[in-house]
């Protein structure tokens, strides 16, 4: 049988989604450990045990000045942004893309742009 027709059987497909994050993971811990070796007081790669602690400290303890919990006041605040700024960019695109659609002075600049602006992939 040709390698291209070969297909995983269900452990093997489990096995090999599992790896390349198991790999990643390892990668990490190892470089986290050599650099904490060296610097025990390194930020750039933390161990688990010291995200462990961060998350629990900004999750589930009270923040002493203003007595909030800050991942959860935090989170709040971004996602109010976003929400805010969702907002305002959809009205904006309604109100544009109805003058553009009744008003053809309106139209006749904006159709060029969202043409080229329509080819850029979303991701980009």
């Amino acid at each position: 049988m040709r390698l291209i027709n070969r297909h995983p059987d269900r452990a093997g497909r489990l096995i090999l989604v599992i790896l390349p994050f198991a790999l990643l993971l390892f990668a990490y811990f190892m470089g986290s450990a050599t650099r904490l070796a060296e610097n025990p007081s390194d930020k750039l790669l933390p161990s688990a045990i010291q995200m462990a602690d961060a998350v629990k400290r900004m999750a589930f303890v009270a923040d002493p000045r203003s007595g909030d919990y800050l991942l959860w006041q935090d989170s709040a605040s971004s996602l109010q942004r976003l929400a805010i700024g969702l907002g305002i960019s959809a009205l904006l695109g309604l109100c544009l893309g109805i003058a553009a659609g009744i008003l053809p002075l309106c139209g006749a600049p904006l159709s060029p742009l969202l043409t080229v602006l329509s080819m850029v992939p979303p991701l980009a």
